[in-house]
């Protein structure tokens, strides 16, 4: 689905798979105001507002997004609207233009997505959690072939097929309540990419692997199978309220791999990238600059790489890092992580690991607001920007590597 951190726009001439609603490219925002000066009409105002927005110029993007809902206060306008407040942090303005749009384009599933989101990073669950699971977690064509779950069947001697949504820090996230299916005795099957299914395998909770993606799930014999569910539905079936949210300890086990440092030092794992790569903003990836400046502030520290494919300067060790178990295993033998939100954090979060996140302004909705500490993982510390951008975020992490 679309990332609801890419401001929308609407190109008449050419219509998406969701209608006019699309997101807009780098490219295309540049092309945009290198063309002309705006129109004075709300749709001419709202693209100019996302190239800002893509362009990195929020000022003008605020601007341009406020005049847009001047002149029509409709669901695209609106909106736009929040997706650029949100990436200077103003979430809570953000969420009133969401719950006042959403009505008005209920099928829309970048602004049903983004006030659910925006509902349970405020501690509304209550409200956030069904919105959550029917534009996250939607049932799809899975519910041709097997009943969904619902949360008030029971599990007992049932074999349920759950499959994984979202990233894999969404994954991680959500897999904390898979113990509680497997204790009312259900025999879960999860289904998700082959290089997240290796580390699974060794979690007890989990009795079997299914690696496949949607392409494929549909030729699938479904007769093992009583039922289904996403595992990004497991909040809203299981009632889950911030009160009553418990650790119960880390629920990732790795595997256990020598590691070639000493422990006369203390091994940190930096991981300064997202998987960001499709969304013309990356709002969580460090700059090479911003991950030098955190390298250099502990240089009595040995450093490990923690992204994939991408050498660390200076790094003492550079680990083979494959799949997940691979990541597990590298963070199983660190002192401490230091990372972007990315499914590094949320692996390491699971796993009870000491980890340091940094959170740009447009940070996800599993950090909440305002706290240092993490209500999910108590062995998480959050570094948040003030504003957009990573920058301050980035200069506090830093002086605390500094006291290490």
């Amino acid at each position: 689905m679309p990332d609801a951190t890419c401001a929308p726009f609407n190109l008449p001439p050419h219509p998406t798979p969701h209608g006019t609603m699309t997101v807009m490219s780098h490219p295309e925002a540049l092309a945009i105001l290198a063309d002309r000066i705006p129109a004075p009409d709300w749709l001419d105002l709202s693209n100019y507002a996302s190239a800002h927005y893509i362009a990195g110029d929020l000022a003008l993007a605020l601007r341009y997004a406020r005049n847009a809902v001047l002149l029509a206060r409709n669901s695209s306008t609106l909106l736009n609207l929040g997706v650029i407040l949100e990436a200077s942090g103003q979430f809570r303005e953000a969420l009133a233009l969401f719950a006042e749009a959403q009505p008005l384009d209920p099928d829309n599933i970048v602004l049903g997505g983004a006030l659910a989101d925006g509902l349970l990073r405020v501690g509304r669950w209550a409200e956030g959690w069904p919105l959550y699971t029917r534009y996250h977690a939607a049932p799809g064509g899975l519910a041709r072939f097997l009943p969904e779950w619902t949360g008030r069947e029971s599990l007992r001697g049932k074999r349920i097929l759950v499959h994984e949504g979202g990233g894999f820090g969404d994954s991680f996230y959500f897999l904390r309540w898979l113990p509680r299916l497997t204790s009312w005795g259900a025999h879960i099957t999860y289904a998700a990419p082959p290089s997240l299914l290796v580390l699974l395998a060794l979690q007890p909770y989990i009795a079997a692997g299914l690696a496949t993606v949607d392409a494929h799930i549909m030729t699938l014999d479904f007769r093992p199978w009583n039922y289904f569910t996403s595992v990004l539905a497991l909040g809203h079936k299981l009632g889950v309220t911030p009160q009553d949210v418990l650790w119960r300890g880390p629920y990732i086990a790795a595997p256990v791999r020598p590691c070639p440092l000493s422990r006369r030092r203390p091994r940190v794992g930096l991981c300064w990238r997202a998987g960001e790569g499709n969304y013309p903003r990356a709002h969580r990836t460090l700059t090479d600059a911003q991950r030098d400046r955190i390298v250099a502030a502990a240089p009595h520290v040995q450093w490990v790489s923690l992204t994939r494919d991408h050498t660390l300067p200076g790094a003492r060790w550079q680990p083979r890092l494959y799949d997940w178990s691979d990541t597990a295993a590298a963070i199983a033998a660190l002192d401490l992580v230091v990372t972007v939100d990315t499914g590094v954090a949320h692996c390491a979060g699971a796993m009870g690991k000491p980890v340091w996140v940094i959170l740009p302004g447009a940070s996800a909705w599993q950090y909440g607001l305002d706290s240092d500490r993490s209500l999910m993982y108590p062995s998480m510390r959050l570094f948040r920007n003030h504003g957009e951008g990573n920058d301050s975020a980035v200069a506090a992490l830093a002086r605390a590597l500094e006291a290490l």
